[in-house]
């Protein structure tokens, strides 16, 4: 290195090691130079840096942010924002913002519900990298892939595809604006996931910048990394710089529909109907939302009533969707009158909302197409509301001004796919609710909105999941809990989700906070061991099923019961249940059991069902009594069944019967024991042998599994 370099180099680092004492002139200017000094070609500056007294600072602000409610003048607005035009421009922006101390935010298409990707609320001062200039999208027919740019929106991509090929698509979201980067972090769901799941189960390489400003691909950042951002969130273990994606197979003819139904017209019952063929009985060719609002029924007296649209993407003709319709759900009376027959890339638009003959062309300009005022929540649902449930519901919804719920069925491939294939954990659903309430103006009463959405979400409480109450995770909701400023402790988060560590967030590792880059609070979960620690330690929650459930599948319990011996004090019945094949033991408790104490004890006992043959697939509780659900496993044995064939040197811990049917718990002194019986799977639960297989049993689930059943005869 020449003199002149060396000065330069020690002036940079003399500057680099003042700043935070500077003001923020000083460290706009900081960061420049720190930009400068790493990149080996010149950066255009005047167009890709934007401070507050830029001309066209505002506009770029407010380009692609969705929620109006966080661009008001009251919302703290960025030091600048910083529009890279090449992949190493991140990197350095990266490097430079963690040696200066400046917080970071990182924008992919600006359609974060809550505004984290353009509002710190928490840590301030922050910056923009603003990732709208990264936007290529190369698609490779004959290899069914594509890499695409974090900055490109989704329509940008199924426009890339239609314009090699009429029979590829891709999986992804229906609102065509989203940027690329953010929306496949969070899972991405859209309307061919039955057919084809998330947009993230189809994801085969990334380029991320990780914390050390290191750019990787999924041989470099590892499989537990890999398996992290896809469907984890955004921006909490890196920027997400390019996606490789898996094209999938789509007809040249696809079929779209719109019905609507108002109360007046049967609404409800209809609602109740769909709930219950949806995702369980319909073809997974076929996805039909449901689209919920009020709308005028009387213009002269402005009453108002509920208005449900049914809203269809098929994957093929009208000749065989009218077929499945009239096999799964002929209660819509959809007729070839309300079918259009056109392109995969149409149906993407007709979904979208684009008018009828709006050119695809539109999709390049990567707008969005609903901006507004708005709170949103989100919600599962596991078992069907019902009809009383939803009348309360409509009685709500007409207490508000603009609100708008929105049902997106699941089911067909997305129950096919692990809860842990990728950080996507809501699989066995019927379907996902967003609820959203909308105002026109900054000077409307917003506390009123909010509040009103915020009881409609208490209202559904009892209607959706359970322990935990799922959430979208890119549907952002504040509600749920926000990090603190610095050293947000991963136990506190806990109450929230599913806890694997209770540390304290490292101070070393920038990729943590609300969902954006924060280097003053870094957790844990970036580092390698900790992303291998969570994917292990998730668990296959079993399900609840409702009393009425098991009933129905065991033709009100009169079925042919599984042999059993005589002095057998369990019952038991062989059944179809969610379409699986299933066994149903029903156990009386000794001792009171409550839903939440069910729900407990069979979370922390189900990783080692998971990993054994037969399933623990969940439970369900009427008065007394207790009914067990496994998958059906024809002829075999528990000791076969269940033991762990990785770890043969097992203890054996049984239940035997002894005087007045009274049950004598023996367990072993070990970490790792298992539970053996040889006897056959219909016998599981009789208790003269007990056999539940456990992998590496923590003593929490011993205990937990101990005080299930001790508390059954």
């Amino acid at each position: 290195m020449n003199s002149n370099s060396s000065v330069f180099s020690l002036f940079l680092f003399i500057l680099l090691s003042s700043s935070l004492a500077l003001p923020p002139s000083s460290k706009q200017n900081s960061f420049l130079h720190c930009l400068s000094y790493h990149s080996k070609a010149s950066i255009p500056f005047s167009s890709t840096f934007f401070t507050p007294d830029s001309s066209a600072f505002t506009t770029v602000l407010n380009s692609t942010a969705q929620n109006l409610r966080y661009l008001v003048p009251s919302k703290p607005k960025p030091e600048f924002i910083f529009t890279p035009t090449h992949d190493s421009q991140v990197q350095y922006a990266v490097i430079c913002s963690k040696q200066l101390g400046i917080h970071l935010r990182v924008r992919s298409g600006g359609h974060d519900y809550e505004g984290l990707s353009y509002v710190s609320q928490i840590e301030t001062p922050f910056i923009i990298v603003d990732l709208a200039k990264l936007r290529s999208v190369n698609v490779d027919i004959r290899a069914n892939s594509a890499w695409i740019q974090a900055g490109a929106t989704i329509g940008e991509v199924y426009y890339r595809i239609a314009q090699k090929s009429r029979n590829h698509g891709f999986p992804a979201g229906l609102c065509t604006s989203l940027g690329v980067g953010g929306h496949i972090t969070g899972g991405a769901y859209g309307t061919m996931m039955r057919k084809y799941g998330l947009a993230a189960d189809n994801v085969l390489d990334a380029r991320i910048v990780d914390v050390n400003g290191r750019i990787l691909n999924r041989k470099t950042m590892g499989e537990d990394l890999f398996w992290a951002i896809r469907g984890g969130g955004g921006a909490s273990f890196g920027v997400i710089l390019w996606w490789k994606i898996k094209l999938v197979p789509v007809p040249s003819t696809v079929t779209v529909f719109t019905v609507a139904k108002t109360l007046e017209q049967g609404a409800t019952k209809l609602l109740h109907i769909w709930q219950q063929v949806a995702a369980t009985k319909l073809d997974k060719d076929l996805n039909i939302r449901v689209l919920i609002q009020p709308t005028v029924l009387d213009s002269k007296s402005g009453k108002r009533t509920v208005t449900t649209l049914y809203q269809g993407q098929f994957l093929g003709g009208v000749k065989r969707l009218l077929n499945v319709m009239q096999t799964g759900f002929p209660e819509l009376n959809l007729t070839r009158k309300d079918c259009t027959q056109t392109s995969w890339l149409n149906s993407v638009m007709y979904i979208a909302g684009y008018a009828t003959g709006t050119r695809p062309e539109v999709l390049l300009q990567g707008k969005p197409t609903f901006k507004n005022y708005f709170k949103s929540k989100s919600d599962f649902v596991k078992d069907p509301i019902p009809e009383t449930a939803l009348e309360g519901l409509w009685k709500r919804l007409l207490e508000e001004t603009a609100p708008l719920i929105i049902w997106n069925p699941y089911g067909g491939m997305m129950s096919k796919i692990s809860e842990s294939a990728i950080p996507f954990p809501h699989r066995n659903v019927l379907f996902k609710i967003q609820y959203l309430t909308t105002w026109q103006g900054a000077n409307e009463n917003e506390a009123k909105h909010i509040n009103w959405i915020r009881k409609l979400y208490t209202y559904m409480a009892p209607y959706v999941t359970k322990s935990p109450r799922q959430a979208y995770v890119n549907y952002k909701d504040l509600d749920l809990g926000i990090n603190k400023k610095k050293n947000t402790i991963i136990a506190e988060a806990s109450a929230w989700a599913i806890v694997i560590s209770s540390s304290r967030s490292n101070p070393n590792d920038p990729f943590s906070g609300n969902n954006s880059t924060n280097y003053d609070n870094f957790s844990k979960f970036s580092t390698a061991s900790s992303v291998a620690s969570l994917k292990s330690s998730l668990p296959e929650n079993p399900m609840i099923y409702d009393t009425s459930e098991i009933s129905s599948s065991t033709n009100n319990f009169l079925s042919h019961r599984l042999s059993s011996s005589s002095t057998s004090t369990s019952t038991s019945w062989r059944c179809t249940l969610r379409g699986k094949d299933a066994v149903v033991f029903q156990r009386k408790s000794r001792t009171p059991i409550d839903l939440p104490d069910l729900q407990q004890s069979l979370s922390l006992i189900s990783r080692s069902h998971h990993t054994s043959l037969i399933k623990l697939l969940g439970a369900s509780l009427s008065g007394s009594y207790v009914y067990l659900v496994y998958e059906f496993v024809d002829g075999a044995n528990l000791a076969d069944c269940l033991r762990n064939p990785n770890n043969p040197g097992i203890v054996r811990v049984a239940v035997k019967a002894g005087k007045s049917n009274k049950r004598k718990w023996a367990w072993g002194d070990q970490e790792s024991e298992c539970l053996s019986s040889k006897r056959s799977s219909s016998d599981i639960h009789d208790h003269h042998d007990v056999g539940l297989g456990v992998s590496a049993m923590k003593m929490k689930k011993i205990k937990a599994f101990r005080a299930l059943m001790m508390s059954l005869p």
